[in-house]
């Protein structure tokens, strides 16, 4: 495609209400502005996986690219990968918007959703599926740049299955990251939360009423490296283990009125530091590192619970 050229591709819509693509890869703005459009019920874009890389949507490989799912659009895919290119003004942006409107990662072993440069949101109802990310975590930032990833809405959410290595990572390798769960948004059945890894910056807010984390069953940790983790407005996250300072700095802030519940299982020999309920601050494996944790306005609070709770500040290897 020529220099400053741009293209769209339209499911739905314009295409006509109910249409389904399929394919094995799919790139938006493999030159310079390409656009992706998912657009009423039924309308629906497969990309099949069978062996190596089919499967994947690149969002940004090189260039600007968007893709947009709402109004009930569908697209399910091995892989997304948003402003993945080598190029540093590639930028890359995904929304979800909307009741019905999913997007479905189905890989197993791979990071199933990578966000270098750009944002993904989820809205109005729709739904970022993550159920079949077994044994990988979602990346949001990593190789330096810029992301978000915004979960906003009733309805709206990002969901797991309950799984052991079920994640995010918010922030790797240099990024600068945030995570925000508002409005009433939701991730549920997710294990593992790192904010801030490998020289990051990151942060992860959850804030507004009925906005919430629930953790599934497996080893559940959060971890807050070079970051910050704020829970706001009543809202609720709930976790066995929370790590603040993991060979880094971190800071966890509760305020006005939010509550942060973390209720363990009952502790079977060494696994405590998994199983039981607690905090640990500035625990420094490895690295120096340093946590602080504030609890400030009326009704705000820090629950631990559990057979055996606990809270450990200036914890070290």
């Amino acid at each position: 495609m020529p220099e400053g050229s741009s293209s769209s591709v339209c499911a739905g819509a314009g295409a006509g209400a109910g249409t389904q693509w399929s394919g094995r890869l799919l790139r938006t703005a493999a030159s310079r502005c390409s656009s992706l459009l998912v657009d009423d019920d039924g309308s629906q874009l497969t990309l099949a996986h069978t062996t190596g890389n089919e499967g994947q949507i690149f969002v940004a490989s090189s260039g600007r690219g968007d893709m947009t799912v709402r109004n009930g659009g569908a697209v399910n895919a091995f892989t997304l990968g948003v402003g993945n290119g080598w190029e540093l003004d590639s930028q890359g942006s995904v929304t979800l918007d909307g009741t019905g409107s999913t997007l479905t990662l189905d890989g197993v072993d791979w990071h199933r959703l990578s966000i270098n440069r750009g944002s993904v949101t989820v809205s109005g109802g729709a739904l970022l599926n993550a159920a079949a990310c077994t044994n990988a975590q979602l990346i949001l930032g990593q190789n330096g740049g810029t992301q978000r990833l915004l979960i906003s809405g009733a309805g709206a959410k990002l969901s797991y299955a309950d799984t052991l290595n079920g994640g995010l990572w918010i922030g790797r390798s240099g990024a600068t990251a945030n995570l925000s769960v508002a409005n009433g948004g939701a991730i549920e059945g997710v294990n593992l939360i790192q904010v801030g890894n490998t020289g990051a910056v990151a942060s992860f807010n959850v804030s507004g009423p009925l906005s919430s984390i629930t953790y599934g069953s497996s080893v559940a940790d959060l971890f807050v490296g070079r970051g910050a983790v704020g829970v706001a407005d009543n809202a609720n996250t709930f976790n066995p283990t929370v790590n603040i300072g993991w060979s880094s700095n971190g800071v966890l802030a509760i305020r006005d009125g939010a509550a942060l519940r973390i209720e363990g299982l009952a502790p079977t020999g060494p696994e405590l530091f998994f199983e039981g309920a607690g905090v640990i601050a500035g625990n420094g494996w490895g690295a120096p590192s340093s946590g602080r944790i504030e609890v400030s306005g009326p009704g705000s609070k820090l629950e631990t619970l559990g057979s055996n709770p606990f809270i450990t500040v200036g914890g070290g290897a």
